[in-house]
Order: C-alpha cells, then structure tokens, then sequence
C-alpha cells in the first residue's frame, strides 16, 4: 500500500476506508475471500450431496471464525493506518501554509504563525543556537505611539540595531526594523525546518502493519520538497542580504581606491614648493568624507554579514561573494591606508594654503558661537512661551543647525588637514542634542497639561486621588528620564 499526499490529504493507494470510491484494501481482501469459496463451486461432489463445497463452507463454523477474525485484523490494521495519519499530521504545515507568505510575516513581525502554536509543534523541535555562535536577543518593548512612550523611548543594544537594520526589507512598504526579526530569530526558524526535514529524513521508507506494507517513501519525498523549500526561503534571504551588501561595499571600493591612488600619484608628482589647487585638496576631502561616512556603515553591516555568513555556515550554504567577503577586512585596511597616506602627503602643502583656510574656519566658528547664542537667548526655553510658537522656533533653530552641519563636512577634513583647533565642531553636536530634547520635552509638557485640564473639568466627587497621583508618578518618571541639562531649564521647572 502506497502513502501518499493527494490534494493537500494524506491518502493510501489503495485506500484502507470502505467509504472511498475507489476499491478498499478490505474490499479487495473480502472479493479475494469470495473468490476463494466461489471457486468451491467449480468442484463437483463424490458424496450425493446436494450442497455444493462453497456452501458447505459459508456454513462452517471454523471458515466463519476464521472470516471474522480476518476482517478484525484488518479493522485493527485500519486503527493503526489511522495513527499513521497522525503522525504525519504534525508536518501539515509544511504544504498547507505557503511559505513565502509565512516569511513575509515572519520579516514583518506580525508575531508566531498558528502552527508553531500548535501543540504537536514540540519546543524540542527548536534546536538552540551554540554557545557565542549568535548575540542573545535583548528583551524589548513594542513602540507606542504615544508621545510619553517616544519620549522614554527603548533601550536596544547597538549590535541588534544594525542587524535589525541590515535585515530590513527596503522592497517592503510596511516593513520596520524595529520589528525585524533578529539572526537569533532566523536562527531558531531556520533550526526548526531543519530539525523537521531530518526527522522526516531519519524514516524508514517502509512501515509493517499487521501483513499490509506501507511503502511511505512517495509521501516522504513530497514532504522532504517541501521542508526544503521552507529552508530555502529563509536561506535565500539571508543570502540575498549578504551578497547585496557585499556588492555595494565592493562597487564602493572598486570606485574609491583609484581616485585615491590617483590623487596619492598627483600629490607625489609635485614639487616641494608647488601649492595644491583647490580641485586637488576639495577633491581629497570629498574622498576623505566619502571613506569617512562609508565607514560607521562598513563596520555596522559588515558585523551583521560577518554574524550571517557564520550562520549560513552552520546550515552548510554559502554565499555568492564568499571571496571578497573574506578579502573584505584586509582591503577596507589598505583602504584606509591610502587615505592616511594621501593625508600625510597633502599636509605639508596644505600648511601654504593655512592662513586663507584659518579665516574660513574662523568664520565658521563666528557663525556657529552666533546661532548658539542666540538659541541660548530664546524663549522657547522659557515656560511662557506657548506650544505653537516653540514649534515654530524649534523648526526655524533645527534648520539653522542643519545648514551648519552641511557646511561644517568639508570644514572638518580641512582643519584635521592643518592640524589646527579653530573650531570647536561638537557645539553642533550639543546644538542638535538640545534641539532633539527641547522638543521631546516641549511635546511632554503638552501631554501633561492636556492631562491636568482634563482632571479640571472633573467634578471634586468624580476624582480619583489614587488615579491622579499614579498618573502624575508617570509623569515624573518621564520627566525624570530626560536628558540633565534639561533640568537646568525653564520650561522644565
């Protein structure tokens, strides 16, 4: 008897139940019983007798025993054919889900499928990562929309933030990588259709019930396919991931290095007395600022694609760019070397060019000590100032600050360049964090004093003292989280 998956049901060829229209395994064995007693008709009597040999036998006690027993042998076969189904039940899953949908979930986080809460799905399934092989997921708190929420804000750790973002789909409108599964979370998925394509490897392709042979090897093999494609799913992600950032770190080299071995070859071509032109130095800041903010990227991605080749690994796959992912670390290195180098080869020439780059620089730090102080000077410190007009000067400052963070890009390498402290470049830095606290603070306050104009309309009988005082410990608490140098100011008293 063959086992098989028909229509999305596990089915026998034959069937074992009388109730299908196809010819059953009791069926075919109550015919094949027939037949034999038929054929004791075609035998003719030597006693004068006028029943026949078949009729004789129908009447028999022992043939009727011997029937009976037969047919309780094939009920009990069918008992255990049905257990049978069970136990294949537990991978139902596997072609009943579609896997692609299930992932899109999955990288969505739109929380644990219906089957993996299913009973049957044991936790033992799940095999856990090795030790150090993957960063522990930190425990964190679903964001709310709420502005006291925004405000106290969730504590990630550095390394699952930017494997968070490295696993972030960007062809997906509704994706959020703060919901984005972690490679722990890939991991254990991964473990689990894993665990279940070797259970089904592990079986035997032939099951003895009774005297029926159940030849499982078609069924298995439908199934196999289809826990191998839900490996699959999830592998090609990963590996998708991989070899785009990969690629883009490897265009991003490839476009980068020559122009620094051509400024390198420009700069040592000429005379010791020969100024650089501002096409040669502003072209070598913007490939500093280019390395420079490639680099925070480069060492955030290439961590997670590093942590994601180690688990490709583990599940035996590999990826596409597997060679320069292993050149990878040492050419980022003689990268960086170049450029020190082009830095050590312009320096000394751009120390000709220092006095007209200092009144730039100096410049720069007049308007940057103007704008600070004249924030300093704003009301939208002060409590009296209405919500709407700190919007509105908070829009008008934050705007200001970026204008000076623009221009301050090529004016950094340029000081760096002479070796020079002009400008003190963190004050845009402050500006930016005051700004960012000023309004957390400033959207804080209008939630508290919407709150307290609620309570004012609230009847003295109808107050809840209890409720009142834990609502304002609330307050207190988020007040509380906010950054010290906001305690100083006056909205904040």
């Amino acid at each position: 008897v063959r086992m098989e998956l028909v229509g999305g049901q596990v089915e026998y060829q034959p069937p074992m139940s009388t109730h299908s229209d196809q010819r059953s395994v009791q069926e075919m064995v109550y015919n094949w019983l027939l037949k034999t007693i038929k054929h004791c008709q075609l035998i003719p009597r030597i006693v004068n007798d006028s029943r026949t040999y078949a009729e004789i036998m129908l009447s028999d006690d022992k043939v009727k025993a011997l029937i009976d027993n037969i047919q309780t042998v094939m009920i009990r076969n069918d008992d255990k054919c049905r257990a049978l189904n069970h136990q294949f039940a537990q991978f139902a899953h596997l072609w009943q889900e579609d896997a692609y949908e299930s992932f899109t979930s999955f990288i969505l986080g739109r929380g644990t499928p219906s089957y993996l809460q299913h009973p049957g799905m044991r936790p033992s399934r799940v095999k856990p990562a090795p030790s150090g092989s993957l960063s522990q997921t930190p425990v964190t708190t679903s964001r709310s929309e709420s502005i006291q929420s925004n405000v106290i804000g969730t504590s990630i750790a550095l390394n699952t933030n930017a494997e968070r973002v490295f696993l972030t789909p960007v062809h997906l409108e509704n994706a959020n990588k703060d919901r984005t599964p972690t490679l722990e979370e890939f991991d254990r998925r991964i473990g689990l259709y894993s665990s279940l394509h070797h259970e089904l490897s592990e079986m035997e392709n032939v099951e003895r019930i009774g005297w029926l042979q159940i030849d499982l090897k078609p069924i298995l093999q439908v199934i196999l396919t289809h826990a191998s494609r839900w490996i699959f799913v999830f592998i090609e992600y990963l590996t998708l991931q991989c070899n785009t950032a990969l690629h883009d770190l490897e265009t991003f080299m490839l476009s980068t290095e020559p122009d620094i071995e051509h400024l390198i070859l420009t700069l040592s071509q000429m005379r010791a007395d020969e100024a650089v032109t501002p096409d040669i130095y502003m072209g070598l800041i913007h490939l500093f600022n280019r390395v420079t903010n490639t680099q925070e990227d480069f060492e955030s991605k290439f961590g997670a694609v590093k942590k994601t080749v180690a688990l490709l690994h583990r599940y035996h796959y590999t990826i596409e760019k597997e060679e320069f992912f292993r050149a990878c670390p040492s050419r980022w290195s003689n990268l960086r070397a170049k450029v020190v180098l082009a830095k050590q080869r312009i320096g000394p020439k751009m120390q000709m060019k220092s006095e007209e780059i200092s009144q730039d620089l100096k410049h720069f730090q007049k308007q940057c000590q103007a704008v600070r102080e004249d924030f300093a000077r704003s009301e939208v410190f002060l409590r009296s100032c209405s919500y709407q007009r700190a919007t509105e000067l908070l829009e008008e400052y934050t705007e200001r600050s970026l204008e000076l963070q623009e221009a301050s890009t090529n004016l950094v390498e340029l000081q760096d360049l002479l070796d020079a402290n002009i400008v003190d470049f963190t004050c845009l830095s402050d500006l930016k964090e005051d700004l960012v606290t000023l309004r957390k603070l400033w959207d804080l306050t209008k939630v508290t004093m919407a709150q307290v104009d609620e309570w004012k309309e609230v009847p003295w009988p109808d107050v809840s003292v209890s409720e009142v005082a834990a609502q304002i410990s609330k307050f207190l608490v988020v007040f509380g989280a906010l950054p010290a140098v906001s305690h100083k100011w006056d909205v904040y008293r």
